[in-house]
C-alpha cells in the first residue's frame, strides 16, 4: 500500500489566482495570518537536477566520442561548456527560493522573513505605526521609522495586489472576510 503525504509548501503557488481572489490553499492558525510571496519556479529540485544532469551527460558523451575518434579540440570546448553550465545552474539554484514570508501574529506583531540567495533575514515589527507604501506598480515597502523593507518583488502582480489589500485591511483592524470560507462553501455545493 502506498503512503501518501501532503506537503503544504506544494499547495502555495506564486501563480495568479483563477477566481480573482488570492487565498492560501490551507487554513492558517487562528489569530495568525501568513503570506508567502516567493519566486515562481517551474521545476522541482529533483527535476532541475535531472535536466542539468541530462544536458551535461550528453555533452560528456559527445566529448568522449570525439576524444576516442582522435578529435582532441572538442573535449576541451566541452569541458569549458560543462563548467559554464555548472556555474549557471548553481547561480539559478541559489536564487530559486528567493521570497518573503510575512506573518501577522496574535500579538499584532509583523514578522518578515526574507530569503535572498544564501542570506536569511528576519525582522519583527510592531503593527502599530507600520505603513505599507506602494512606490511603483511593482514595489511594495513596509516602513516603520528608519526601517524600510521591500516585499513582494518576486510575486505575480495579482498576488501582490491581493496581498497589499489584505495586509492593509489587517493593519487597519478590518480583518475582512476569510477567503477559505468561500472555498469551503463552494466545495460543498
Amino acid at each position: 500500500m502506498r503512503h501518501a503525504s501532503l506537503n503544504t509548501d506544494d499547495l502555495v503557488s506564486a501563480a495568479p489566482p483563477t477566481a480573482g481572489v488570492w487565498a492560501p490553499a490551507w487554513r492558517p492558525p487562528p489569530g495568525r495570518h501568513v503570506w508567502r510571496l516567493k519566486r515562481n519556479c517551474a521545476l522541482r529540485p529533483t527535476q532541475y537536477a535531472a535536466a542539468m544532469g541530462l544536458l551535461m551527460g550528453i555533452s560528456a558523451v559527445v566529448a568522449i566520442a570525439c576524444w576516442i575518434g582522435g578529435i582532441w579540440l572538442v573535449p576541451i570546448f566541452c569541458c569549458i561548456e560543462l563548467s559554464a553550465v555548472a556555474v549557471a545552474a548553481l547561480a539559478y539554484a541559489r536564487h530559486a527560493i528567493d521570497g518573503e514570508t510575512i506573518t501577522l501574529t496574535e500579538t499584532r506583531d509583523v514578522r518578515v522573513e526574507i530569503d535572498r540567495g544564501l542570506r536569511h533575514e528576519t525582522y519583527l515589527l510592531q503593527a502599530q505605526g507600520l505603513r505599507l507604501v506602494k512606490e511603483d506598480a511593482d514595489t511594495l515597502w513596509l516602513r516603520q521609522g528608519a526601517i524600510r523593507i521591500q516585499v513582494g518583488g518576486h510575486a505575480a502582480p495579482a498576488m501582490r495586489d491581493a496581498f497589499e489589500a489584505e495586509l492593509r485591511d489587517m493593519l487597519a483592524g478590518r480583518p475582512g472576510r476569510e477567503p477559505w470560507a468561500d472555498t469551503a462553501r463552494a466545495g460543498r455545493t
